[in-house]
């Protein structure tokens, strides 16, 4: 495994997906032939990440009894790309410029600090 052969610290595992689910199920007639189900929900997900730097075990937010909305101070995917990028040792906020000399930012997120433990 990637700790035992110390090959975590120089290597970052993401685990996510681009939303989470509703916290109850919908019966959305709108839609023809649509069956019950949990729905897309952007306000509350889950991500793991685990190594280069990130504390084992760090849990960085919360949410209410239903799972539906945060409680704590809320990180969108624009933070966790901040944090992406940063534990791989690339500054977020590094702007490239394209062909025409527009320029982007690698990321408009903030590092989540939290999951390094501070």
């Amino acid at each position: 495994d990637l700790d035992q052969r110390g090959l975590l610290e120089d290597t970052l595992v993401v685990c996510m997906g681009e939303f989470g689910r509703a916290p109850l199920v919908a019966f959305e007639e709108r839609f023809a032939g649509a069956s019950p189900g949990r729905k897309h929900w952007s306000w509350v997900y889950s991500v793991a990440l685990a190594g280069a730097g990130i504390v084992p075990g760090t849990v960085v937010g919360a949410s209410d009894s239903r799972g539906a909305f945060p409680t704590s101070e809320p990180y969108g995917p624009w933070d966790i790309t901040a944090t992406i990028f940063s534990a791989l040792g690339i500054d977020p906020q590094t702007e490239y410029r394209d062909s025409v000399n527009r320029p982007y930012r690698v990321s408009d997120g903030r590092i989540i600090r939290a999951a390094y433990g501070g």
